[in-house]
């Protein structure tokens, strides 16, 4: 019995985090998933899919000049030029949607030419915004193997990490909207991190400052919404119905935001709320893209057992 709490918790906490995390969503048992362009051409009125297109696009120009780069030492501005252009299109290609990375992943001596680049152009903040919240966050076991750290350690180097970028970014005096993207993306991150290492009160702070820097931001939305759910039921019906109004129906969280809603119902006794709520919910998977589908979060899970239907 204690080993099978133990593995309820450690899946439910899987969950908690990949609610927050685009890039860990849609990540199988045999590893993450990979797409291809006419996955999200074919659906040319959905407004997920021409996100997705928009990234895959940067990705694609991105890849194509680090795959055709030969650069082994980066010391002329015509290294430092030639880079950029691939540097900065990955870092706009995640800022606008990083799930599609794995499609792309760079190659492995990308991390180094950076290394070097950053040494000639210090104050490059997208490049440096590629090196911090794409390689580290997306190849962990690398850095892991190579460093020795624990998964326990290595989540503390990388909240550090993106708490020292995210200072580092907000003490800029002027900044651009591009700097402001970072941030936005940064404290999500952070957010998902705190997540999985049991800081509610960080993650749910960092979410807010997510979410105060746009406020139409859908990501940052849910992610303040889901944690008000476990302390203020009526700023989280708030924020979520707010998420409603503003997202497609093809958005990822939709469907779960119906369920978490109607958790809420149920939390106050109101069983037929809850009920239309958890329909709403099971339509709205629907709509989701097919190479999107919906997974089974918390609060999907939640509503199947404990919601009459």
């Amino acid at each position: 019995m204690e080993a099978y709490i133990k593995d309820v918790e450690c899946i439910m906490k899987n969950n908690l985090l990949r609610t927050h995390d685009s890039h860990r969503m849609y990540h199988t048992k045999s590893g993450p998933a990979f797409f291809e362009y006419s996955m999200f051409t074919d659906f040319p009125d959905s407004p997920t899919a021409k996100r997705y297109i928009k990234a895959f696009e940067l990705f694609c120009v991105a890849e194509e000049v680090l795959r055709q780069c030969t650069i082994t030492k980066v010391e002329t501005v015509e290294d430092c030029e030639y880079l950029q252009s691939a540097f900065h299109g990955y870092a706009k290609a995640n800022l606008c949607e990083g799930h599609l990375f794995d499609t792309f992943r760079p190659t492995p001596k990308t991390i180094d030419l950076i290394d070097q680049y950053l040494k000639l152009r210090p104050n490059d903040i997208l490049t440096e915004y590629f090196k911090t919240a794409i390689i580290h966050k997306e190849q962990p076991s690398v850095y892991k193997s190579q460093s020795g750290y624990s998964s326990g350690k290595h989540l503390k180097k990388l909240i550090k990490m993106n708490e020292q970028f995210a200072l580092k970014v907000s003490k800029k005096k002027h900044q651009s909207e591009i700097q402001r993207d970072i941030l936005i993306d940064i404290f999500f991150l952070l957010g998902s991190l705190y997540s999985i290492t049991d800081q509610e009160v960080r993650a749910l702070d960092s979410f807010q400052k997510s979410y105060d820097l746009d406020n139409s931001n859908l990501d940052s939305l849910y992610g303040v919404a889901f944690y008000n759910f476990y302390r203020k039921f009526d700023k989280a019906e708030s924020l979520l119905k707010k998420y409603l109004e503003l997202a497609p129906e093809c958005d990822k969280r939709y469907y779960d935001a119906y369920y978490t809603l109607g958790l809420i119902h149920l939390k106050r006794d109101n069983i037929n709320q809850a009920t239309e709520c958890y329909y709403k919910g099971v339509a709205a998977e629907k709509k989701q893209l097919p190479c999107l589908p919906a997974w089974d979060t918390y609060s999907r899970m939640k509503a199947r057992l404990y919601i009459p239907h």
